[in-house]
């Protein structure tokens, strides 16, 4: 048999770190603790057949590691681990099972932690010569994202599936007349010594552990779930980062330009952001592209100032530009234009912290002052929010629809569905919330519109 050659080496899907943290948390165990585990708990365990000693198996692991986390081929696996698995099988087998679960598993966090905007999977399988019967059978399946049929069925759920999940907004479901279900009869069996990634969690009894384990195996429970740095030192280095980690949160695959423009940071809406390195006397003294690449560095070693964080924020808001719906561009100071950008700054200052969960499992330290101090577009959102004041409307109440209303409804008609939701949760009236956003840009026309809402 030929051996594997490599042909998804990561060259199309970028490493993401929800499957480089999946991978981590499995605990290295011996082949005879592995055979006693339930299917589920396998899905947290590491081991490979045929290789017995403590530090082989720590070198297949730290490999697939590599793997996982840098986009190594196979053919860079292989060369890692030496003859410890001499035989290809056996070796192909072992490589695609972690990578491919590591990424199956990073997806299904992903879909979880973006349920609340596209909250039902469709399963899809390859459908070709080689896809099994049974993987067949839920090919076009849709289930809601939190039904049970995942926490089984999520690919990959068998050795060598190469099955993949969609996930589908309330609109799109509605608008390719899908049937949503609910039942699992008929359903083919899992394999008996496979399990999704989706699976249960397990722990390890390290007591039960040979000496030579034991010690790799608490370090690897004290170590699992804290931020890893990034290993960012220079601008092309943190570009990398941008468009390897994030690409992912975008439409489009992303690319980043060093300028000395008249802006903080800026983007065609098409994938390239634009950083400046120019200093801004009036807003602080902040910097783009020096303050980003600050905060990275420090990201997950020592705290962030204000404005390395609103850097952050400010990458986040040029990724959300390039996660909206655009028929067409209009002029800066047209009032589409101010709408939609006041709801962008809105919105990005309240969900930045996913895009930092995403570098590497960060948390923000400044974002209730972001929020009330953000430098961007401040005076409209603070309309934007006087206005929600004025309707009796809590932020929170409203973020994950008008983050609904964002990236599934063209830019250019915010005003219209955001009138909307604002109507029915205040129960004035949707016209007059309209024109009133429709008139951020000139405060004089803004106020006559608040004072009769």
């Amino acid at each position: 048999m030929a051996e594997f050659d490599g042909h998804y080496s990561y060259e199309h899907i970028p490493p993401f770190q929800e499957a480089v943290d999946w991978y981590l948390e499995k605990k290295i165990v011996t082949r005879e603790v592995f055979e006693t585990l339930s299917r589920e708990a396998r899905t947290k365990a590491f081991t490979a057949a045929r290789v017995y000693a403590a530090d082989e198996l720590l070198n297949v692991y730290k490999a697939l590691e590599l793997a996982i986390e840098k986009g190594s081929t196979y053919q860079e696996f292989r060369a890692m681990i030496g003859e410890l698995m001499p035989r290809p099988w056996h070796r192909e087998t072992v490589f695609r099972t972690n990578v491919l679960s590591a990424y199956g598993a990073g997806h299904h966090q992903r879909a979880q932690e973006t349920r609340h905007l596209r909250p039902y999977g469709r399963y899809s399988a390859v459908m070709d010569g080689r896809t099994r019967p049974s993987h067949a059978r839920l090919h076009g399946l849709v289930y809601p994202l939190d039904h049970q049929f995942w926490q089984r069925y999520w690919p990959p759920w068998g050795y060598n599936c190469r099955c993949g999940v969609r996930t589908l907004s309330q609109m799109e479901v509605a608008e390719e007349g899908l049937a949503v279900q609910d039942e699992m009869t008929g359903l083919p069996e899992p394999e008996k010594k496979f399990a999704s990634p989706a699976g249960a969690k397990w722990e390890p009894d390290i007591a039960k552990y040979p000496p030579a384990l034991k010690y790799l195996v608490a370090d690897q429970i004290a170590l699992a779930g804290q931020p890893r740095p990034l290993s960012v030192s220079t601008r092309e280095e943190m570009a990398a980062v941008i468009k390897d980690k994030l690409s992912d949160m975008a439409r489009h695959n992303l690319n980043v330009v060093f300028t000395n423009d008249d802006y903080v940071m800026a983007t065609d809406s098409n994938g390239t952001l634009f950083i400046s390195s120019k200093c801004w006397a009036a807003a602080n003294n902040i910097c783009g592209a020096d303050d980003l690449l600050s905060a990275m560095k420090k990201l997950g070693r020592e705290s962030l100032s204000f404005n390395e964080e609103y850097a952050l924020e400010s990458l986040w808001h040029e990724i959300n530009h390039n996660r909206q719906i655009i028929s067409r561009n209009y002029p800066n100071d047209h009032y589409k234009t101010v709408c939609m950008e006041t709801v962008t700054q809105w919105l990005s200052r309240r969900t930045y912290q996913r895009m930092m969960q995403q570098l590497g499992g960060f948390a923000p330290e400044h974002q209730a002052a972001i929020i009330s101090d953000g430098y961007g577009y401040g005076q409209y959102v603070k309309r934007f929010e006087l206005m929600l004041r004025k309707l009796g409307v809590a932020a929170h109440d409203v973020l994950d629809e008008i983050e609904q209303i964002y990236v599934n409804v063209d830019r250019n008609n915010y005003a219209e569905s955001i009138a909307r939701i604002l109507a029915t949760e205040s129960n004035k009236s949707k016209a007059k919330i309209r024109r009133a956003m429709e008139s951020f840009n000139v405060e004089s026309r803004f106020n006559a519109f608040l004072a009769n809402l």
